[in-house]
């Protein structure tokens, strides 16, 4: 129990930095839940890459699946105290609402290559026999998603399906902490909400690509870790 307790409050926090916070604080944010929470749990935090851990043969199916459920709920509930502290700001939930984008292809290539890279990194310092018992996982890792936010947050930057899923749901939220007409407010939000949705299975999609495409080049350059 207590590594779900762990990956449910790592969770919690990194979707609270990510929906509120800046690419930095985000960043450093996770390399301090690596450190504080690594040890209990492994630290996954985003369902893309408990699925690459799995691939690798690192966790079962089962316990795939209970970090996956807990990652979801832990999102849901950062989406409402964010939405909750910040209210509610109709501009922003418009662009998050709008649907599929024009550039569609290249925001799902930008969360295929962050995810990939961020789940790259994570199997090789953390799951590699060349790189056991290091001490700068934590750092790595949060470097690492801070590059792939840098390089590609201009065009799409979850790289995380969970995270993804709690975007819609935090402005869906603060619509219950709207200025105006609370119930008008929560069915404009709900409407976003649901043309949001199929744009982000999509995203979902691309990401889970860039777990499954970094456990290749995790193969091809560490050969000698290619049980799982």
């Amino acid at each position: 129990m207590n590594r779900f307790t762990a990956e449910f409050l790592g969770t919690f926090f990194l979707t609270t930095f990510a929906l509120i916070g800046n690419p930095l604080g985000v960043a450093v944010g996770l390399a301090a839940l690596v450190w504080s929470l690594g040890p209990i749990s492994g630290a996954h935090f985003n369902p893309a890459v408990t699925t690459a851990i799995r691939i690798r043969g690192k966790i079962t199916t089962g316990g795939m699946l209970g970090y996956i459920g807990t990652q979801f709920v832990a999102v849901s509930l950062a989406a409402f105290v964010t939405a909750m502290l910040v209210g509610h700001d109709p501009e922003r939930a418009e662009a998050v609402g709008a649907g599929v984008p024009d550039a569609w292809l290249s925001a799902l290539t930008a969360e295929t290559l962050g995810t990939l890279l961020l789940a790259f990194v994570i199997l090789v310092v953390a799951t590699s026999r060349r790189t056991a018992g290091n001490t700068y996982a934590a750092l790595a890792i949060g470097a690492a998603l801070f590059g792939s936010i840098s390089a590609f947050g201009g065009i799409s930057g979850f790289f995380n399906p969970a995270i993804t899923w709690g975007s819609g749901l935090h402005d869906l939220f603060s619509s219950l902490r709207a200025d105006t007409d609370v119930a008008q407010a929560f069915f404009a939000e709900l409407v976003r909400f649901g043309k949001f949705l199929p744009w982000a299975c999509c995203l979902i999609v691309a990401q889970l690509v860039g777990a499954v495409c970094a456990n290749g080049f995790f193969w091809l350059i560490y050969p000698e870790d290619r049980e799982g």
